[in-house]
């Protein structure tokens, strides 16, 4: 696949012309955003960053940069163009000098970062897609990333008016938690591993998780209490979710279903903590709230 390089130059509004590069290549149009209110700027936008339940979360900082990808009326490719992460906090209007084009579509992707991620140099906007990265065959884990999409038409923007483009999390954040595996086994020694099965490796251009499912390994410790945790670690989520417990390569359990026989989920934008407790019975508890309180309890043996 061929990777949408972040690189950046500085240019007052980005030239939005098809197959315009701007001295960088044929293959990549990207530039900073500019904060112009010149008159001949026909396309203006503002981004904000809202939760899963609505609320604007765009001034707390959570969005480390975004990269917005233009498509003509025809949906191809124009340019692609950096914002910076105070540009957002401070609500900077963004220029977007498209003047050949009687509308825009603008594909905002929020919080990329190389390591983890790769874009695909879109010909036109059902080509845009957001891939995770593997090392030898794991995908990395996530950033914390942010989606939003605007269509802008050009009899309808004034260089003073700019268009807010809406960005939500579609991330989010799991931590697995093991009980009882002391008493089970009478000592923490070995090497313990978790694996997050069957969740999503892709986002589409309408920022659908999509492709093919994949998993990820979390290395696990025991923390004070004896318990076995793997840390808060940041995925792409799936709603037929399946976590394993491995002990010295050996499979200790894999669980899929909450106690209604439910199949376990991990929501975009929400937080998971799993609690599994390790033992001859197998039931499991799920509550889903907000990024920061979805808590999963489940039994184990």
């Amino acid at each position: 696949m061929v990777v949408m390089a972040f690189i950046a130059m500085s240019v007052g509004t980005t030239a939005c012309s098809s197959g315009d590069t701007n001295d960088i290549s044929n293959d990549m149009n990207t530039i900073v955003a500019s904060s112009s209110s010149s008159t001949d700027v026909p396309f203006s936008i503002v981004l904000k960053a809202i939760d899963t339940d609505g609320y604007d979360i765009t001034t707390q900082g959570d969005v480390n940069g975004v990269t917005l990808y233009v498509f003509d009326q025809n949906n191809k490719y124009y340019s692609t163009i950096n914002v910076d992460k105070s540009q957002i906090l401070n609500r900077k209007s963004i220029s977007i000098n498209c003047s050949e084009a009687n509308q825009i579509t603008v594909i905002a992707l929020g919080g990329l970062n190389q390591e983890n991620e790769n874009v695909s140099i879109p010909a036109t906007i059902e080509d845009l897609e957001v891939s995770l990265n593997e090392n030898n065959g794991n995908v990395k884990n996530a950033s914390d990333l942010f989606y939003g999409k605007t269509t802008i038409a050009k009899a309808t923007t004034k260089s003073s008016d700019a268009t807010q483009l809406q960005m939500t999390r579609k991330s989010s954040t799991i931590s697995l938690t093991t009980k009882n595996l002391v008493k089970y086994f009478g000592n923490t020694e070995g090497t313990y591993t978790y694996k997050v099965k069957n969740v999503k490796k892709s986002m589409n251009y309408k920022g659908i998780l999509s492709g093919s499912t994949t998993e990820y390994t979390f290395n696990a410790s025991f923390n004070a209490n004896n318990e076995l945790v793997s840390g808060n670690q940041v995925i792409l989520g799936g709603s037929d979710v399946v976590v394993e417990l491995y002990k010295d390569g050996k499979l200790l359990y894999s669980q899929n279903l909450d106690k209604n026989g439910e199949k376990l989920s991990v929501n975009e934008g929400k937080r998971a903590e799993m609690f599994f407790e390790y033992s001859s019975n197998t039931t499991s508890s799920v509550f889903v709230a907000d990024w920061g309180t979805a808590i999963i309890y489940a039994t184990v043996g």
